[in-house]
């Protein structure tokens, strides 16, 4: 590639933590500033994050010795319950960024996958669970919206890096508008979620959530949920679970709406979480897994295609309304392939989701 080509995409490769100019000031190409994702404390004595960590470490003894061994079908579900959510914690605690102030795209991926799968445990035994808890969930959607809308932007520029690698020379200042514009809106998305976890209200949620699972289950929710056994547990939570991704997928067609798509990518991968928590007890249940994430990756495959084309789209017109002329004719190359990609996955649609089928429909989830 030659230096002109370089020049054009070498800002992709920059730190992703940018200051996004005024809006009706023009785009500097210039090395940006980094803002900071005040995540940890840095005062001298313990942070919230710091009494998260420990707690998330220091669970009691009898508990320690419990997630040791895999779980049993027979075990309370109760008890089961509380060591999934406090896995699942310890995983979000150690995902974050090893540098606060400056954030990967993978430490915001890692990050945003541990809070997602952390509230679908919670949404899952919500049922069993202190009223405390939905106000958890309610609380750390906010922070993975924080998190989604960075993560969005980072796959569409990962996406477009390696487009504009195979752009010829002569045709380099077509896309040189819309790297910009994108700058522009990796810059605004990481500065909302600079603005999100900017102060202490994040920490003091893990501190918090750090208390809710101490010597959790209570002797009272013991006593209370003590026949509701594991294996009920797959009875109650898996199969209804799977039920509404295979009422939802079996009316997916070649037609389907792209939000009919959409909806069917989070309903399996829920189900994917759900059957990874329970395979602690059911070995059997780690195909059925693998099969929902490879369903679940086609459809994210059409979902970042679907994304892209409406980012594009969203740009030509935004040159139209300021009189910009049409899109240029190497931008509308990318546009058309993103939309092959979206055809592409709904051919391969039918075939994915029969081999989905016959994995999750045979074994102990059967419906």
């Amino acid at each position: 590639m030659d230096d002109s080509a370089q020049s054009i995409i070498s800002s992709l490769h920059e730190s992703s933590a940018v200051r996004a100019p005024a809006d009706n000031s023009p785009v500097q190409s210039t090395s940006p500033e980094p803002t900071t994702l005040t995540v940890v404390s840095q005062s001298s004595s313990p942070s919230a994050h710091e009494r998260a960590s420990k707690v998330a470490d220091a669970t009691p003894a009898e508990n320690n010795a419990q997630t040791k061994r895999s779980s049993r079908p027979t075990d309370p579900m109760i008890v089961f319950a509380y060591e999934c959510l406090r896995r699942e914690f310890k995983d979000l605690v150690e995902r974050k960024p090893a540098d606060p102030t400056a954030p990967t795209a993978d430490d915001v991926h890692r990050m945003r996958i541990a809070m997602r799968r952390l509230r679908v445990a919670l949404r899952m035994f919500r049922r069993m669970l202190p009223r405390a808890a939905k106000d958890f969930r309610k609380d750390l959607r906010s922070f993975a919206r924080a998190l989604g809308e960075v993560r969005d932007v980072d796959v569409h520029t990962e996406t477009f890096r390696s487009f504009a690698q195979t752009i010829p020379a002569e045709s380099l200042a077509d896309v040189g508008g819309y790297e910009l514009h994108l700058r522009r809106e990796r810059a605004e998305a990481r500065n909302r979620m600079s603005e999100t976890f900017g102060d202490d209200r994040f920490d003091e949620l893990l501190a918090a959530f750090a208390a809710f699972l101490e010597d959790a289950p209570s002797a009272g929710a013991e006593r209370r949920w003590r026949s509701f056994k594991v294996s009920d547990g797959v009875d109650k939570y898996l199969k209804k679970s799977l039920k509404r991704v295979l009422k939802l997928g079996r009316k997916v067609g070649t037609e389907a709406h792209d939000k009919d798509l959409h909806r069917l990518r989070i309903r399996a991968k829920r189900f994917r979480y759900e059957l990874e928590f329970f395979a602690s007890a059911y070995k059997s249940l780690e195909k059925a897994a693998a099969e929902a994430k490879t369903l679940q990756d086609l459809l994210g495959a059409h979902q970042d295609a679907c994304t892209a084309s409406a980012r594009l789209a969203d740009y030509a017109r935004s040159l139209r309304k300021h009189g910009g002329g049409p899109m240029p004719a190497a931008l509308a190359r990318v546009a058309e392939a993103e939309k092959q990609k979206a055809r592409d996955v709904r051919h391969s649609f039918p075939a994915e989701w029969r081999r989905f089928e016959r994995s999750v429909t045979r074994g102990r989830i059967a419906v």
